[in-house]
């Protein structure tokens, strides 16, 4: 836009992006436009202030704080791609580069839009770091030979309007961990058995396994943590040994905890009596004692 400066002409997000879109690789198919946050319709832009048929450049950023006032460079690790879809109305959009060799997609406002302009042909692919800095390095030496080559013939003064989204994750994002199967529900009070638990998403860096009571009036009484075998400890199971109940001389029902991924899942687990060796005469019995309902002990 030209005319010189307008504060009343502005470039507004009217509907943000959503917060996480997986993006995909360029060995991998499409995997959509990014949807908005509601996941119903797309991300959503304005120009307020100017009714004449404006180009729009979009493209991938992040911060860049070396300077005293931080300001948007074109992103390291991912770039927008043109996305063809079914719809007839889809914005039609067009990849450029630009003088500095980074590419950017290109749409156009227009008054009969009431100069709004839908992102429904967007999407993000991830790329790889050496072969993005070989490529804007080739296409910054194409445009600067394209430059060379080129007679201004007319100056102008330009307007150019800047408006960033909300970030988006582009990462997988990893599903809430979840419990299958565990090998013990009891155990005798000395503790140190190993325990195994079967599930997903554990999360090899953010896990613990933690045994609780808790008292009449809901405080707590005993907490213990397990010791997890590292060797063992995957997204889909974990190897742990099982704490020293705090007394031996009773039984206990406690809660057994699994915490990772700000996720708490609770499970009952039964604390049995240590095994008891009494001497009658010549003879050694075992005793075990056990509170109610605990299964029995397997010999």
């Amino acid at each position: 836009m030209n005319n010189g400066n307008n504060p009343s002409r502005e470039l507004v997000v009217i509907r943000q992006p959503e917060e996480q879109h997986r993006a995909r690789y360029a060995s991998e198919g499409s995997r959509g436009a990014v949807k908005d946050r509601s996941g119903t319709s797309y991300c959503s832009i304005q120009l307020n202030g100017y009714y004449r048929p404006t180009r729009v450049e979009i493209l991938a950023a992040e911060r860049e704080y070396s300077s005293n006032v931080p300001s948007f460079v074109p992103h390291s690790q991912y770039k927008l791609v043109p996305v063809l879809g079914k719809s007839a109305t889809m914005t039609p959009c067009r990849k450029i580069i630009k003088n500095n060799g980074s590419e950017c997609l290109e749409i156009i406002l227009r008054p009969e839009n009431r100069m709004i302009g839908i992102l429904d042909c967007i999407g993000i692919m991830k790329i790889c770091a050496y072969n993005n800095n070989k490529t804007v390095k080739n296409n910054y030496e194409q445009e600067s030979n394209k430059e060379d080559k080129q007679n201004c013939g007319k100056v102008e003064n330009y307007e150019i309007i800047e408006a960033v989204t909300e970030p988006i994750k582009c990462v997988h994002q990893v599903g809430n961990p979840d419990i299958l199967k565990i090998s013990l529900e009891s155990c005798p009070s000395s503790g140190g058995q190993e325990l195994f638990i079967i599930g997903r998403n554990f999360d090899p860096k953010d896990t613990n396994v933690l045994f609780r009571e808790y008292k009449n009036d809901g405080s707590l009484g005993w907490t213990a943590k397990a010791v997890i075998d590292k060797r063992f400890l995957h997204q889909c199971y974990i190897v742990c040994t099982i704490p020293p109940y705090r007394s031996n001389c009773r039984g206990a029902a406690v809660s057994l905890l699994f915490v990772g991924l700000n996720k708490v899942i609770q499970l009952i687990f039964y604390i049995q009596l240590a095994k008891l060796k009494m001497m009658i005469g010549d003879h050694q019995i075992a005793l075990f004692l056990q509170m109610p309902n605990a299964p029995l002990p397997l010999n």
